[in-house]
């Protein structure tokens, strides 16, 4: 199928399916609207593939010779980059994350400072559950990757802190300024939302509210991409075994005996 083709079916595909389903309320109409659109998807890429010598066609070493535009053979492209995206190191980079602002209120700090006290006798505990699990911290030492082995992730992730990366390591540059920009990119497109319902203010497809989500795809497409790139290496291993010590710790500070001991009524008092 011609690329001009094409063209004319897609505009007046938009323009049946926008006349026939405009009836519909609005559940219905996002249901059927979904399964014609991938019904004509699976169409247009079936009809659009039919042709393989499309090139050919294009250099003029087709069996037609030199062919115009128009008439050219539409290419039908199926994106793949989500499926060469790998989910386990988002998820390790968002876990990176929070341990990160954990690093930031010096949490790793503060339970060294309690295992030293327990240690010294200074603290008015012995037999509670906060005891116990000082003394499996004392005893075990769960953590093996050190401070700076987590400056240097945080400096490649997110390229947070002073601790120079390592040579050759990839470094996330941009992390910060992408993160800052993907979120004031949806809180404009929420904004944008509420305004056009306050506005336009209708269930039917013409007076839908409108907002422009091509920036938030764009930025969100370009921080993932920068974070699965960074995230290589030791950084899933180092998320599991400082995410379970922080868990640990966090569990650790919430004992009856430990927030007693400080005249705590909470963790984080």
């Amino acid at each position: 199928m011609s690329y001009n083709t094409t063209e004319t079916i897609q505009r007046l595909w938009a323009t049946f399916l926008q006349e026939q389903l405009a009836s519909l309320p609005a559940e219905q109409r996002q249901q059927y609207e979904q399964q014609f659109e991938d019904r004509f998807g699976e169409l247009l890429k079936n009809a659009a593939n039919g042709n393989p010598e499309g090139f050919l066609d294009l250099i003029g070493f087709g069996g037609k010779g030199p062919v115009d535009f128009e008439n050219l053979s539409y290419p039908y492209i199926q994106p793949d980059f989500d499926d060469s995206v790998v989910p386990s190191q988002l998820h390790a980079a968002a876990e990176l994350y929070y341990i990160y602002q954990h690093e930031r209120m010096k949490i790793f700090q503060v339970v060294e400072v309690l295992r030293r006290l327990f240690q010294q006798g200074r603290m008015r505990i012995q037999r509670g559950p906060g005891a116990r699990g000082l003394y499996l911290l004392e005893k075990w030492e769960p953590l093996r990757y050190s401070l700076r082995d987590r400056m240097i992730a945080y400096r490649r992730a997110f390229n947070y802190g002073t601790v120079r990366a390592p040579a050759g390591a990839i470094v996330n540059p941009n992390f910060h300024r992408q993160l800052v920009g993907f979120m004031v990119a949806v809180s404009q497109y929420f904004r944008d939302l509420l305004i056009g319902e306050v506005i336009r203010g209708g269930h039917l497809i013409d007076q839908r509210p409108f907002g422009s989500i091509g920036t938030v795809q764009r930025i969100g497409l370009d921080l993932r991409y920068a974070l699965d790139r960074a995230t290589y290496g030791n950084i899933f291993a180092l998320t599991i075994e400082v995410g379970h010590y922080l868990k640990t710790i966090l569990q650790l500070l919430d004992t009856p005996d430990i927030k007693k001991a400080f005249d705590a009524n909470t963790k984080w008092d």
